[in-house]
């Protein structure tokens, strides 16, 4: 199964990215970004340093298949680089819907049924609306602002405070409570 290699893949990677610093790369310019059972291998990657943390883990919906309900050391988590944020496109079914990250956002409620997706193909098009929306955020101009919200995801938005962080790319851990 793809999801029991994620570990081994992830310490691959980390093996590269020691290669890497090896040769003088400084771990706060290292931005892993990786979707479904690529953010979790991001975060084993991370995990496989020791005490060097990289600058930032982006996670694109993180698969939620033998995920569900791991330790934060068996799956993506918020400690695993200095920022870690997440896109949840298609929570509760082929992603995760808890806030693994320090900074989780979840457009259109973030949910299996993403706009513009069939509902025959609801689950992988909205699955695969995380990385559309990430690549949208590093076109010039295009901006997801966002809302902090009460809850997993918020249903009632009146509750919810002003705009404080945006999605995607320009993302910042400065506004994450820690």
């Amino acid at each position: 199964m793809a999801a029991e290699q994620t570990e081994p893949v992830g310490h691959y990677l980390g093996a590269f990215i020691e290669f890497l610093l090896g040769q003088g790369v400084r771990p706060e310019d290292v931005h892993l970004i990786g979707h479904s059972l690529g953010a979790h291998v991001a975060g084993f990657a991370s995990a496989s340093l020791g005490p060097i943390k990289l600058a930032r883990i982006s996670g694109l919906d993180p698969a939620k298949p033998c995920f569900h309900n791991s330790p934060p050391e068996l799956r993506l988590d918020a400690g695993d680089a200095l920022f870690v944020d997440c896109i949840h496109t298609c929570g509760g079914y082929l992603g995760l819907i808890e806030p693994i990250c320090q900074a989780d956002f979840y457009p259109n409620g973030g949910v299996d049924t993403q706009p513009g997706c069939l509902l025959i193909t609801a689950g992988i098009c909205s699955h695969g609306r995380s990385h559309d929306y990430y690549a949208e955020s590093i076109k010039r101009g295009h901006r997801f602002s966002t809302v902090k919200c009460p809850g997993i995801p918020s249903e009632d938005i009146s509750r919810c405070k002003r705009s404080i962080n945006l999605m995607g790319y320009s993302a910042s851990p400065r506004y994450v409570i820690k």
